[in-house]
């Protein structure tokens, strides 16, 4: 499987590549990168938002651990809102139920970075 980001002009940024065995990640020199992260942090940060925008909310309720809150305002399936301390660190809106065909906005309030995933296949 293949993830790869791109820019609005098509620009790729990053692509992640998995093979069953390992996770091979390529970051673009023009993605800024906090001196605190190394590009091998970014590439963990990067799948585990993907975790958190694609997986079941059930599952990801069972695993996620400590005191974190996973809310999905008024039992909508277009909104999930990860909470610390009723703090509010990441959200991710959805366009469509089907999360997979959906055009996502994902926002990390707390890393402060955010950013859009469309499906190309759309």
């Amino acid at each position: 499987m293949t993830v790869a980001g791109l820019i609005p002009i098509g620009a790729r940024i990053f692509t992640m590549e998995y093979d069953n065995k390992k996770i091979d990640v390529s970051i673009s020199k023009m993605v800024p990168i906090d001196q605190k992260i190394n590009r091998d942090r970014l590439a963990e940060y990067l799948l585990a938002d993907m975790q958190l925008v694609y997986f079941p909310i059930d599952s990801i309720r069972q695993n996620i651990g400590g005191n974190v809150i996973i809310s999905d305002p008024q039992n909508d399936n277009l909104k999930r809102v990860f909470s610390k301390n009723n703090v509010p660190f990441i959200e991710i809106t959805y366009s469509k139920d089907d999360h997979w065909q959906s055009k996502i906005h994902f926002k990390h309030l707390e890393r402060k970075y955010e950013y859009t995933i469309e499906n190309l296949q759309q």
